[in-house]
Protein backbone atom coordinates (compact mmCIF):
# COMPACT_ATOMS: atom_id res chain seq x y z
CA UNK A 1 0.00 0.00 0.00
CA UNK A 2 0.97 3.74 -0.57
CA UNK A 3 2.77 5.44 2.34
CA UNK A 4 0.68 6.97 4.62
CA UNK A 5 0.69 10.30 6.28
CA UNK A 6 2.43 9.39 9.56
CA UNK A 7 5.46 8.16 7.91
CA UNK A 8 6.10 11.21 5.14
CA UNK A 9 8.78 12.65 6.80
CA UNK A 10 10.73 9.80 6.83
CA UNK A 11 9.84 8.77 3.45
CA UNK A 12 10.75 12.05 1.82
CA UNK A 13 14.12 11.86 4.02
CA UNK A 14 14.52 8.55 2.56
CA UNK A 15 14.15 9.41 -0.85
CA UNK A 16 16.06 12.52 -0.20
CA UNK A 17 19.31 10.58 0.70
CA UNK A 18 18.44 8.49 -2.09
CA UNK A 19 18.73 11.05 -4.36
CA UNK A 20 22.36 12.40 -2.59
CA UNK A 21 23.26 8.88 -3.28
CA UNK A 22 22.09 8.44 -6.88
CA UNK A 23 23.85 11.41 -7.72
CA UNK A 24 27.48 9.78 -7.23
CA UNK A 25 26.55 6.51 -7.60
CA UNK A 26 25.55 6.82 -11.05
CA UNK A 27 27.20 9.67 -12.48
CA UNK A 28 28.35 7.62 -15.35
CA UNK A 29 25.28 5.53 -15.94
CA UNK A 30 23.17 6.20 -18.84
CA UNK A 31 19.46 7.09 -17.74
CA UNK A 32 19.74 9.93 -15.08
CA UNK A 33 18.62 7.72 -12.25
CA UNK A 34 18.16 10.96 -9.82
CA UNK A 35 15.76 12.68 -12.21
CA UNK A 36 13.90 9.52 -12.19
CA UNK A 37 14.16 9.58 -8.20
CA UNK A 38 13.33 13.61 -8.20
CA UNK A 39 10.38 12.91 -10.22
CA UNK A 40 8.86 10.37 -8.35
CA UNK A 41 9.67 12.62 -5.05
CA UNK A 42 7.38 15.30 -6.92
CA UNK A 43 4.75 13.12 -7.82
CA UNK A 44 4.32 11.61 -4.51
CA UNK A 45 4.46 15.33 -2.33
CA UNK A 46 3.61 17.55 -4.95
CA UNK A 47 6.87 19.54 -3.61
CA UNK A 48 10.44 19.70 -5.37
CA UNK A 49 12.93 17.66 -4.37
CA UNK A 50 15.33 19.65 -2.13
CA UNK A 51 18.51 20.63 -3.86
CA UNK A 52 21.97 19.99 -3.26
CA UNK A 53 24.07 22.92 -2.59
CA UNK A 54 27.18 21.23 -4.85
CA UNK A 55 28.20 17.99 -5.44
CA UNK A 56 31.00 18.53 -2.73
CA UNK A 57 28.22 18.20 0.10
CA UNK A 58 26.27 14.99 -1.72
CA UNK A 59 30.17 12.97 -2.05
CA UNK A 60 30.57 13.80 1.51
CA UNK A 61 26.98 12.45 2.41
CA UNK A 62 27.22 9.29 0.32
CA UNK A 63 30.85 8.32 0.85
CA UNK A 64 31.50 4.61 -0.77
CA UNK A 65 28.22 4.76 -2.82
CA UNK A 66 27.66 2.43 -5.15
CA UNK A 67 24.53 1.14 -7.52
CA UNK A 68 24.39 -1.89 -5.30
CA UNK A 69 24.00 0.31 -2.23
CA UNK A 70 21.54 2.10 -4.15
CA UNK A 71 19.57 -0.94 -5.30
CA UNK A 72 19.29 -2.24 -2.15
CA UNK A 73 18.25 1.24 -0.23
CA UNK A 74 15.73 1.11 -2.84
CA UNK A 75 14.49 -1.72 -2.24
CA UNK A 76 14.06 -1.12 1.70
CA UNK A 77 11.74 1.69 0.00
CA UNK A 78 7.70 0.90 1.12
CA UNK A 79 5.40 1.32 -2.37
CA UNK A 80 4.69 4.88 -3.21
CA UNK A 81 1.23 5.95 -5.27
CA UNK A 82 1.07 4.72 -8.44
CA UNK A 83 2.76 7.19 -10.93
CA UNK A 84 5.31 7.82 -8.09
CA UNK A 85 6.34 4.02 -7.76
CA UNK A 86 6.43 4.03 -11.50
CA UNK A 87 9.42 6.08 -12.04
CA UNK A 88 11.36 4.02 -9.26
CA UNK A 89 10.39 1.16 -10.72
CA UNK A 90 12.20 2.68 -14.36
CA UNK A 91 15.48 3.54 -12.49
CA UNK A 92 15.77 -0.06 -10.89
CA UNK A 93 15.37 -0.97 -14.20
CA UNK A 94 18.21 0.96 -15.55
CA UNK A 95 20.60 -0.16 -12.30
CA UNK A 96 19.69 -3.36 -13.21
CA UNK A 97 19.41 -3.71 -17.10
CA UNK A 98 20.44 -0.46 -18.44
CA UNK A 99 18.53 2.34 -20.09
CA UNK A 100 16.24 1.56 -23.42
CA UNK A 101 18.42 2.36 -25.98
CA UNK A 102 16.82 4.02 -28.90
CA UNK A 103 19.44 2.82 -31.77
CA UNK A 104 21.24 -0.59 -32.13
CA UNK A 105 18.79 -2.73 -30.61
CA UNK A 106 19.16 -6.04 -30.61
CA UNK A 107 15.62 -7.96 -30.48
CA UNK A 108 15.06 -11.89 -29.91
CA UNK A 109 13.43 -14.10 -32.31
CA UNK A 110 9.40 -13.16 -32.63
CA UNK A 111 10.00 -9.80 -30.31
CA UNK A 112 9.42 -6.48 -31.59
CA UNK A 113 10.27 -3.20 -31.41
CA UNK A 114 8.41 -0.98 -29.16
CA UNK A 115 5.70 1.44 -30.29
CA UNK A 116 7.92 4.46 -29.62
CA UNK A 117 8.84 7.84 -31.21
CA UNK A 118 12.27 6.57 -31.60
CA UNK A 119 11.01 3.61 -33.38
CA UNK A 120 9.07 5.57 -36.39
CA UNK A 121 11.13 5.30 -39.10
CA UNK A 122 13.56 7.72 -40.02
CA UNK A 123 12.06 10.17 -42.10
CA UNK A 124 9.51 9.81 -40.14
CA UNK A 125 11.27 10.78 -36.77
CA UNK A 126 12.69 13.57 -38.36
CA UNK A 127 9.32 14.68 -39.84
CA UNK A 128 8.41 14.91 -36.39
CA UNK A 129 10.32 16.74 -34.80
CA UNK A 130 10.97 19.60 -37.38
CA UNK A 131 7.26 19.61 -37.04
CA UNK A 132 7.42 19.72 -33.21
CA UNK A 133 9.50 22.81 -34.28
CA UNK A 134 13.13 21.63 -33.16
CA UNK A 135 15.54 24.21 -34.97
CA UNK A 136 17.11 22.07 -37.75
CA UNK A 137 20.03 24.67 -37.80
CA UNK A 138 22.19 23.00 -35.33
CA UNK A 139 25.76 24.58 -36.94
CA UNK A 140 24.22 28.01 -36.92
CA UNK A 141 24.93 28.45 -40.67
CA UNK A 142 21.48 30.55 -40.91
CA UNK A 143 21.93 33.73 -39.41
CA UNK A 144 18.28 34.41 -38.77
CA UNK A 145 17.08 32.08 -36.78
CA UNK A 146 15.74 34.57 -34.30
CA UNK A 147 12.51 32.66 -34.42
CA UNK A 148 13.51 29.90 -33.08
CA UNK A 149 14.90 29.92 -28.70
CA UNK A 150 18.30 28.82 -27.63
CA UNK A 151 16.31 25.64 -26.26
CA UNK A 152 14.58 24.63 -29.72
CA UNK A 153 18.73 22.77 -30.64
CA UNK A 154 18.29 20.59 -27.50
CA UNK A 155 15.28 18.82 -29.18
CA UNK A 156 17.43 16.52 -31.76
CA UNK A 157 19.73 15.53 -28.21
CA UNK A 158 16.72 14.10 -26.21
CA UNK A 159 18.13 10.74 -27.55
CA UNK A 160 21.31 9.23 -29.63
CA UNK A 161 18.37 8.30 -32.63
CA UNK A 162 16.83 11.90 -33.08
CA UNK A 163 20.06 13.17 -33.54
CA UNK A 164 21.23 10.48 -35.93
CA UNK A 165 18.05 11.11 -37.80
CA UNK A 166 18.87 14.76 -38.08
CA UNK A 167 22.56 14.17 -39.12
CA UNK A 168 21.49 11.32 -41.65
CA UNK A 169 19.19 14.17 -43.53
CA UNK A 170 21.76 17.02 -43.29
CA UNK A 171 24.01 14.59 -45.62
CA UNK A 172 20.90 12.73 -48.12
CA UNK A 173 18.58 15.04 -48.03
CA UNK A 174 18.32 18.39 -49.71
CA UNK A 175 18.29 21.50 -47.69
CA UNK A 176 18.81 25.29 -49.85
CA UNK A 177 19.31 28.80 -47.90
CA UNK A 178 17.68 31.58 -50.21
CA UNK A 179 17.78 35.47 -49.14
CA UNK A 180 14.04 35.15 -49.67
CA UNK A 181 13.40 31.38 -48.01
CA UNK A 182 14.93 28.21 -46.79
CA UNK A 183 13.76 24.89 -47.78
CA UNK A 184 14.53 21.61 -46.39
CA UNK A 185 13.70 18.04 -48.05
CA UNK A 186 14.34 14.63 -46.76
CA UNK A 187 12.14 11.28 -47.36
CA UNK A 188 9.69 13.37 -49.29
CA UNK A 189 8.65 15.43 -46.26
CA UNK A 190 9.10 19.47 -47.60
CA UNK A 191 9.21 21.96 -44.91
CA UNK A 192 9.97 25.64 -45.75
CA UNK A 193 9.92 29.48 -44.16
CA UNK A 194 10.31 32.94 -45.70
CA UNK A 195 13.37 34.60 -44.91
CA UNK A 196 14.80 38.28 -45.30
CA UNK A 197 14.84 41.46 -43.47
CA UNK A 198 11.53 42.47 -44.57
CA UNK A 199 9.73 39.02 -43.70
CA UNK A 200 9.01 38.42 -40.05
CA UNK A 201 10.76 35.58 -38.57
CA UNK A 202 8.75 31.98 -38.45
CA UNK A 203 9.98 28.42 -37.98
CA UNK A 204 9.59 26.09 -40.72
CA UNK A 205 6.30 24.42 -41.62
CA UNK A 206 5.43 21.33 -43.79
CA UNK A 207 3.58 22.00 -47.28
CA UNK A 208 0.83 19.63 -47.15
CA UNK A 209 1.59 17.41 -50.19
CA UNK A 210 2.05 14.28 -51.18
CA UNK A 211 5.30 12.65 -51.13
CA UNK A 212 7.71 15.48 -52.70
CA UNK A 213 10.87 13.95 -55.10
CA UNK A 214 11.94 17.34 -56.54
CA UNK A 215 11.47 21.20 -55.61
CA UNK A 216 12.22 24.02 -58.02
CA UNK A 217 11.28 27.49 -57.22
CA UNK A 218 11.84 31.41 -59.05
CA UNK A 219 12.62 33.71 -56.43
CA UNK A 220 12.10 37.51 -57.71
CA UNK A 221 14.21 39.40 -55.32
CA UNK A 222 12.50 42.74 -56.46
CA UNK A 223 9.18 41.90 -54.64
CA UNK A 224 10.17 39.00 -52.43
CA UNK A 225 7.83 36.63 -53.69
CA UNK A 226 9.07 33.13 -54.48
CA UNK A 227 7.24 30.66 -57.22
CA UNK A 228 7.40 27.15 -56.66
CA UNK A 229 6.70 23.75 -58.34
CA UNK A 230 6.96 20.11 -56.45
CA UNK A 231 7.25 17.00 -58.63
CA UNK A 232 5.79 14.85 -56.13
CA UNK A 233 4.31 11.02 -56.29
CA UNK A 234 0.34 11.89 -57.33
CA UNK A 235 1.58 15.13 -59.62
CA UNK A 236 2.84 18.40 -59.69
CA UNK A 237 1.94 20.96 -57.96
CA UNK A 238 2.73 24.72 -57.55
CA UNK A 239 2.59 27.07 -54.31
CA UNK A 240 3.78 30.73 -54.04
CA UNK A 241 4.05 33.64 -56.09
CA UNK A 242 1.85 33.35 -59.62
CA UNK A 243 1.93 36.68 -60.53
CA UNK A 244 3.63 35.76 -63.77
CA UNK A 245 1.08 32.77 -64.40
CA UNK A 246 3.92 30.48 -64.75
CA UNK A 247 1.65 27.63 -62.51
CA UNK A 248 -0.72 28.15 -65.53
CA UNK A 249 -3.69 29.36 -63.48
CA UNK A 250 -4.57 32.21 -63.19
CA UNK A 251 -4.78 33.57 -59.49
CA UNK A 252 -1.77 35.84 -59.09
CA UNK A 253 -0.77 33.67 -55.31
CA UNK A 254 -1.40 30.15 -54.27
CA UNK A 255 -1.12 30.66 -50.40
CA UNK A 256 -1.31 26.24 -50.48
CA UNK A 257 0.25 23.45 -52.67
CA UNK A 258 -2.29 23.33 -55.52
CA UNK A 259 -2.54 20.69 -57.97
CA UNK A 260 -1.23 21.71 -61.64
CA UNK A 261 -3.52 20.64 -64.39
CA UNK A 262 -3.19 20.34 -68.30
CA UNK A 263 -6.60 21.26 -69.89
CA UNK A 264 -5.01 22.49 -73.00
CA UNK A 265 -2.61 19.83 -73.41
CA UNK A 266 -4.96 16.49 -74.09
CA UNK A 267 -1.91 14.76 -75.00
CA UNK A 268 0.12 15.26 -71.92
CA UNK A 269 -2.86 15.32 -69.57
CA UNK A 270 -4.07 11.65 -71.76
CA UNK A 271 -0.47 10.31 -70.69
CA UNK A 272 -0.76 11.73 -67.12
CA UNK A 273 -4.11 9.69 -66.35
CA UNK A 274 -2.99 6.63 -67.38
CA UNK A 275 -0.02 6.60 -65.08
CA UNK A 276 -0.40 4.63 -61.32
CA UNK A 277 -1.95 7.26 -58.49
CA UNK A 278 1.61 6.78 -57.24
CA UNK A 279 3.64 7.25 -59.52
CA UNK A 280 2.16 11.18 -61.44
CA UNK A 281 5.76 11.83 -61.61
CA UNK A 282 7.00 9.87 -64.47
CA UNK A 283 5.29 12.64 -66.08
CA UNK A 284 7.91 14.66 -65.74
CA UNK A 285 11.00 13.94 -67.99
CA UNK A 286 12.64 17.62 -66.60
CA UNK A 287 11.06 20.73 -65.38
CA UNK A 288 12.53 23.78 -65.99
CA UNK A 289 11.73 27.04 -64.38
CA UNK A 290 12.65 30.73 -65.25
CA UNK A 291 11.36 33.63 -64.33
CA UNK A 292 9.18 34.13 -67.18
CA UNK A 293 8.51 30.63 -68.57
CA UNK A 294 7.94 27.02 -66.85
CA UNK A 295 8.73 24.47 -69.79
CA UNK A 296 7.67 20.85 -68.74
CA UNK A 297 9.47 17.78 -70.92
CA UNK A 298 7.07 14.66 -70.62
CA UNK A 299 7.74 11.45 -72.39
CA UNK A 300 5.26 13.03 -75.26
CA UNK A 301 5.49 16.38 -75.83
CA UNK A 302 6.62 19.77 -74.05
CA UNK A 303 3.95 21.93 -72.38
CA UNK A 304 4.69 25.18 -71.43
CA UNK A 305 3.11 28.17 -69.27
CA UNK A 306 4.07 32.04 -68.88
CA UNK A 307 2.98 34.83 -69.44
CA UNK A 308 5.36 35.39 -72.22
CA UNK A 309 5.36 32.17 -73.02
CA UNK A 310 3.94 32.21 -76.55
CA UNK A 311 7.41 32.43 -78.14
CA UNK A 312 7.83 28.97 -77.21
CA UNK A 313 4.66 27.63 -77.78
CA UNK A 314 4.91 28.32 -81.26
CA UNK A 315 1.36 30.23 -81.12
CA UNK A 316 0.00 33.76 -80.22
CA UNK A 317 -3.27 32.93 -79.64
CA UNK A 318 -2.49 30.84 -75.92
CA UNK A 319 -3.97 31.16 -73.06
CA UNK A 320 -1.79 32.50 -70.64
CA UNK A 321 -3.20 31.62 -67.86
CA UNK A 322 -2.23 27.71 -68.51
CA UNK A 323 -0.29 25.40 -69.84
CA UNK A 324 0.19 25.25 -73.75
CA UNK A 325 1.42 22.73 -75.76
CA UNK A 326 4.79 23.13 -77.27
CA UNK A 327 4.41 22.75 -80.92
CA UNK A 328 7.25 20.23 -82.69
CA UNK A 329 7.79 18.33 -85.71
CA UNK A 330 5.74 15.08 -85.69
CA UNK A 331 8.44 12.04 -84.20
CA UNK A 332 10.29 14.62 -82.65
CA UNK A 333 10.63 13.51 -78.64
CA UNK A 334 12.78 15.70 -76.49
CA UNK A 335 14.97 14.22 -73.76
CA UNK A 336 16.70 17.63 -72.34
CA UNK A 337 15.82 21.35 -72.72
CA UNK A 338 18.39 23.94 -72.20
CA UNK A 339 17.74 27.59 -71.68
CA UNK A 340 20.84 29.94 -71.95
CA UNK A 341 20.87 33.49 -73.24
CA UNK A 342 17.39 34.06 -74.21
CA UNK A 343 17.21 30.86 -76.54
CA UNK A 344 15.78 27.52 -75.87
CA UNK A 345 16.88 24.17 -77.04
CA UNK A 346 15.40 20.84 -77.14
CA UNK A 347 17.90 17.52 -77.81
CA UNK A 348 16.41 14.25 -78.77
CA UNK A 349 17.56 10.98 -78.22
CA UNK A 350 19.28 11.28 -81.86
CA UNK A 351 20.84 14.34 -80.83
CA UNK A 352 18.34 16.61 -83.16
CA UNK A 353 18.14 20.12 -81.80
CA UNK A 354 15.75 22.81 -82.12
CA UNK A 355 15.58 25.82 -80.80
CA UNK A 356 13.35 28.78 -80.01
CA UNK A 357 14.29 32.73 -79.44
CA UNK A 358 12.46 34.93 -76.19
CA UNK A 359 10.74 37.39 -77.99
CA UNK A 360 8.03 40.23 -76.66
CA UNK A 361 4.87 40.70 -78.24
CA UNK A 362 6.33 43.77 -80.66
CA UNK A 363 9.00 41.78 -81.84
CA UNK A 364 6.94 39.30 -83.07
CA UNK A 365 4.71 41.52 -85.12
CA UNK A 366 7.53 42.45 -86.56
CA UNK A 367 8.40 39.27 -87.94
CA UNK A 368 10.48 37.69 -84.85
CA UNK A 369 10.50 33.91 -85.38
CA UNK A 370 8.08 32.34 -83.04
CA UNK A 371 8.15 28.29 -81.58
CA UNK A 372 11.20 25.65 -81.88
CA UNK A 373 12.57 25.44 -85.05
CA UNK A 374 15.64 23.08 -86.38
CA UNK A 375 18.71 24.20 -85.33
CA UNK A 376 19.88 24.21 -89.00
CA UNK A 377 16.78 25.77 -90.72
CA UNK A 378 17.49 28.87 -92.97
Amino acid sequence: MAATSTGATELKDALAGLHRLATIATADVPGDVPSLIAGAFHRQFREEMPSLHDHTEAYEATTGATADKLLARLAELPPLEPNAQLLLDRAHSILTSGPPLSMNVELADGEELPVALHTLLQGTLWACMMGGEANPDLDGAQDDDNAYSSTDKCLWFLCKKLFFAHCVASKDGETVVHALACRRLYQGRLFARPRGSSTPAVKYARLPCPTVLTVHWQCFPETGAVCTVLVTARGLYGVGCNARQLLGMPAMVLHAPTRLTFPFCPVVAAYEQGLPPWHKDRLVRQFLLTSTEAFLVTPVGVAVAGFYSHWAAGAMDIDRNAFNPVKLPTGFIPELLTVEDDVATLTDADGRRMVARFAEDDELVAGAPLGFVDEHAD
